[in-house]
């Protein structure tokens, strides 16, 4: 009979605040789930291949994007700076914006479109 034990994590957690990266940025990693912190903001969670966990805080958009993408899909998130909201409650303030891939092989990646804003 052989044994292995159980971990809690392969590694450590990193957390991603948007306003600290640079326009390209890319995050991969297995998704697995979102998380409301004790401000009650969405958190998202993507494994990392050695068992650590990087959590990059929600925006709006990377909210909308990631609620389209299935827990334990591979995925990379791209950021892409900051525009200025032209309309509504927050019109002139600035946005992050992210585009998310989900990642099947080397060749193929397939972008998650955000919802049309009204």
């Amino acid at each position: 009979m052989s044994r292995q034990q159980v971990q809690l994590s392969g590694g450590a957690t990193t957390y991603i605040k948007p306003k600290d990266l640079k326009a390209g940025a890319t995050i991969a990693g297995v998704y697995r789930g979102s998380f409301e912190d004790k401000y009650e903001k969405l958190n998202h969670r993507l494994e990392q291949s050695d068992g650590s966990q990087k959590v990059i805080n929600g925006t709006g958009q990377l909210n909308a994007l990631l609620a389209k993408v299935t827990e334990g899909t591979s995925i990379e998130v791209v950021y892409k700076g900051t525009n200025t909201i032209t309309s509504g409650q927050y019109k002139g303030t600035k946005a992050h914006t992210f585009e998310v891939y989900k990642v099947e092989n080397e060749e193929s990646n397939a972008a998650v479109s955000a919802p049309a804003r009204a």
